[in-house]
């Protein structure tokens, strides 16, 4: 048994995050990547933790907001603007992938805003990405389709530029 430390959490942070393991080992492992964070007292890595909890019983389409929303103070309070970016993404995507269209969208320009002002690109067109899902949900095809050929013109990776050309191919057809 190792002392607790940073990189103990780490590992556990990892396993909760796992494929192979249950669902009860990856519960177990994010429990203990949170206690251990917040014996730390390490809000960055608490906030990550949180990020895994969040999502935990993500296979039967349940998430934890309220986890995720409490993961993001500490993120945000860290400053770690990789791991609260991530989190304002998985929020907002993961309320238009389940059709919780109205829980996060008057939020979008901020969670947006945030990725942008603190350079983290691929999570900024991941969010747009999702938005352009959400506007075609809503009926809003032209909208979709303006801001998906927009996110096209800049410089993105091929997985994201999937991500919006699903969106911008559903919108189109319709």
């Amino acid at each position: 048994d190792a002392d607790d430390c940073a990189e103990r959490a780490l590992a556990f942070y990892n396993r909760g995050n796992s494929e192979d393991a249950t669902r009860e080992e990856r519960r177990w492992a994010l429990d203990e990547c949170t206690r251990i964070a917040k014996d730390l007292d390490d809000d960055a890595l608490i906030g990550r933790a949180m990020l895994g909890q969040g999502f935990v019983d993500g296979d039967d389409g349940i998430v934890h907001y309220d986890v995720l929303e409490e993961g993001l103070e500490y993120s945000l309070r860290a400053n770690d603007s990789y791991v609260a970016a991530c989190l304002y993404t998985n929020i907002y995507e993961s309320s238009i992938d389940l059709l919780k269209l109205d829980a996060y969208t008057d939020r979008y320009d901020e969670f947006l805003a945030y990725a942008l002002d603190h350079e983290q690109h691929t999570y900024s067109v991941c969010m747009r990405g999702s938005r352009v899902t959400e506007l075609m949900r809503r009926g809003r095809n032209q909208d979709a389709i303006d801001l998906a050929l927009a996110t096209m013109e800049e410089t993105i990776s091929p997985v994201n530029r999937m991500h919006v050309g699903i969106g911008l191919s559903q919108a189109g057809f319709r």
